[in-house]
Parts: C-alpha cells; structure tokens; sequence
C-alpha cells in the first residue's frame, strides 16, 4: 500500500508529476469515450488498416 505521504514527495521530487497525472487522466477520459461511441455507432462497413507490401 502506498503511503499517505508519497504523493507529496513525488510532487516535491518532480514537480511536473500532478501535470503528468491529470494528462493521463484527460488521455484515459477520452480514449473511452470514443470507445463507447465507437461501440455504438451504426458503421456501414468493417474498418481494417491497410497491410503495406
């Protein structure tokens, strides 16, 4: 378990760590959105990337 105090010394160590985490949250936040409108969306065709030769 982490202890109550290692958020506060990362961010003393690293002071672009809370800058770091809120990216990843923000990242985190839209990947699943777009998963779930992906999901939902009513596509006409199978989409698959091309394979280079």
């Amino acid at each position: 378990m982490i202890s109550a105090g290692w958020y506060e010394e990362t961010c003393r160590a690293d002071p672009s760590y809370p800058r770091l985490r809120l990216d990843r949250e923000i990242v985190h936040r839209h990947d699943k959105r777009l998963g779930a409108r992906l999901r939902h969306a009513r596509l006409r065709h199978n989409a698959a990337p091309e394979e280079e030769s």
